[in-house]
């Protein structure tokens, strides 16, 4: 238990002032950060390696953030902020931090992480983990935003120029006075033709200098402790005697001097712990281990027996009696209570949790709600017939999000459909299957780490082998 709330106390302040940094006015930055931590309590699914901590909480809390900005009701890409204020230009910082809210929440978010790193808070390798951006892409971004944010400072700096500027109040006279991304180009391009507001922003420090060294911001007292309190829920292991020795070894290095402020090596060494003592699941299944039943190909299965739209379902779940493990279907029995098993990883399978898609270890003796959340309805596709939708729950499917694959109610759009919507096609193997997206031909279901995304093949064996799956019998 002092594990977990140590790992979470350390890390609260650079989780705290990523959220608040990318939240919009109307998203409930407790919730944001007590759903990430809850996470972290429930033994941290989706986590691939104890290194890549640090990554994974970040990136967690940026798709709890991105959920509650979808959610939240803006009128305008840049949100529902109160009335720009005049802000001491002598304080340019404060005026960064008033630049943010002129920005749309994607960019607010990527930016968040950019300050953290130009800090010295993260690494580079840590942004591109965190938002799962290779380096040419998140490249390309930064500089983007970086231009944008920089009109936004200089938009802040001239609206509040005294005497203020005759054409300026003329152009705007119409405007509320809230952020918005119009309001900020017209003012940035009017900053750069006026001959009296050119110079406005003359002394404005670039910002990857300006940034250097801001402090991470402290969570309210309050908040600290209501996170921390939402740790509780960790069990305690049955048997504390390894977990008790690791421990001991967090305790001793935290407590040596020379190395009592590497905060990350104490973070990476409790994510063990948490590891051992929060995933009772996960660990027997890695101790034990054993093989499969159904991992080896039905010989009369044939991957070409895709399915058609008048395909019927046949018997639902052959059971392994040796360790509960659903067995192979033919690659045609793709309708009904049905799992996918990894062709990669052939212990994990596609499964939900709060409401994202991940590919984790499950076993038969794992609990009911894991089970259950591997488990998916194969229906006709929403937007073809010869393809598949997977139905969660009654109004509820898989579809696709920014790549990202996650869980949403049906609101019967086009676009919904289309999301929804995956055609089998052959796998790597004899009686697997791929799933390729009906709106994005290029892509197919792909496991990256331990979650589901639609990706790109890049031609190896090794994405056939990540983006095919066993279609099995439901676990439950």
């Amino acid at each position: 238990m002092q594990a977990v709330r140590t790992l979470v106390s350390d890390h609260l302040p650079l989780l705290y002032t990523l959220v608040v940094r990318a939240a919009g006015p109307s998203v409930d930055v407790d919730d944001v950060l007590g759903r990430t931590v809850s996470l972290v309590g429930a033994g941290m699914p989706g986590l691939a390696e104890p290194e890549s901590f640090r990554p994974w909480l970040m990136g967690t809390a940026l798709r709890f953030l991105w959920t509650a900005e979808q959610a939240a009701n803006r009128p305008g890409p840049c949100g529902d902020w109160p009335p720009v204020v005049a802000i001491d230009p002598s304080d340019q910082r404060e005026e960064a931090n008033n630049a943010v809210r002129w920005l749309a929440p994607d960019d607010r978010e990527l930016l968040s992480m950019w300050w953290l790193e130009a800090s010295g808070e993260v690494t580079r390798e840590e942004v591109l983990a965190a938002c799962g951006l290779t380096p040419t892409v998140a490249e390309n971004r930064l500089r983007q935003i970086e231009a944008r944010f920089e009109d936004a400072r200089t938009a802040i700096r001239t609206l509040g120029a005294s005497p203020p500027c005759g054409p300026l109040t003329t152009l705007l006279q119409h405007w509320d006075r809230r952020p918005s991304d119009r309001q900020r180009r017209q003012i940035a391009r009017h900053a750069t033709d006026c001959p009296t507001c050119s110079g406005r922003a003359a002394d404005l420090i670039p910002a990857d200098r300006l940034l250097r060294g801001t402090p991470l911001i402290a969570p309210p007292h309050a908040l600290r402790e209501s996170l921390l309190a939402r740790c509780e829920q960790v069990p305690d292991p049955a048997d504390g005697s390894g977990s008790t020795a690791i421990v001991e070894r967090v305790r001793r290095t935290a407590a040596n001097p020379w190395v009592g402020n590497t905060a990350r090596i104490v973070a990476v060494t409790v994510a063990v712990v948490l590891l051992i003592i929060s995933l009772a699941t996960y660990a027997d299944s890695r101790k034990s281990r054993p093989v499969p039943t159904g991992v080896r190909n039905s010989p009369s299965a044939s991957a070409a027996a895709l399915p058609s739209g008048s395909a019927s379902a046949r018997p639902s779940t052959v059971v392994s009696s040796a360790i509960g493990t659903p067995s192979p279907l033919a690659a045609g029995d793709l309708t009904g209570r049905r799992a996918l098993r990894s062709v990669a990883s052939p212990d994990r399978y596609a499964q939900v949790v709060n409401r994202t898609a991940f590919v984790l270890p499950v076993t038969s003796t794992s609990p009911v709600a894991l089970r259950q959340g591997a488990t998916f309805e194969l229906v006709t596709g929403l937007a073809d017939a010869k393809c598949r939708s997977f139905r969660v729950a009654p109004g509820q499917y898989l579809r696709h999000f920014s790549f990202r694959v996650r869980v949403d109610p049906d609101d019967k759009s086009d676009l919904f459909r289309k999301d929804t919507t995956f055609c089998p096609r052959p796998g790597a193997t004899p009686d697997s299957v791929s799933f390729q997206s009906i709106n994005y031909p290029d892509r197919y279901l792909h496991v990256r780490g331990d979650e589901l995304w639609i990706d790109e093949p890049d031609g190896t064996a090794g994405f056939r082998a990540t983006s095919s799956f066993h279609v099995v019998g439901g676990w439950v």
